[in-house]
């Protein structure tokens, strides 16, 4: 089976983006003046806590920290950068699962799917 095959490894891969998505545009609403920042820190929270990957007390952490981040968000040390951050997102998804059976060649299947998912899902911000 490739993993192109398994249905289960996209689903949490593509939960896990949007979840970040939709993290990433409460921020940008909280930045336009849409919201408060504890409006955003409660809803960073509830998006991230349907996650099997969350872990409140540094996600909390995490979310609080991005009000004092100054950078630009296409900045690589932004706070939208940190929170659509691929990577790490990607990472998660399979150290959270088990997955030791992949391939090489599945886990870059995987990869390339994901970065594709999250670059259309990431333009699909409004600023």
């Amino acid at each position: 089976m490739t993993v192109l095959d398994n249905d289960i490894l996209f689903y949490q891969l593509t939960d896990e983006i949007d979840r970040s998505i939709a993290t990433a545009q409460a921020f940008l609403d909280y930045k336009r003046g849409d919201m408060t920042f504890d409006r955003f820190v409660m809803d960073a929270m509830e998006i991230a806590s349907a996650s099997p990957l969350y872990h409140s007390k540094f996600h909390r952490e995490f979310i609080e920290a991005q009000r004092s981040n100054p950078l630009p968000h296409g900045s690589s040390g932004s706070s939208l950068t940190a929170i659509c951050d691929y990577d790490g997102i990607f990472e998660a998804v399979i150290n959270g699962g088990v997955w030791p059976s992949l391939t090489e060649g599945e886990l870059n299947d995987l990869w390339e799917f994901g970065v594709d998912y999250s670059t259309k899902m990431f333009q699909k911000l409004v600023y």
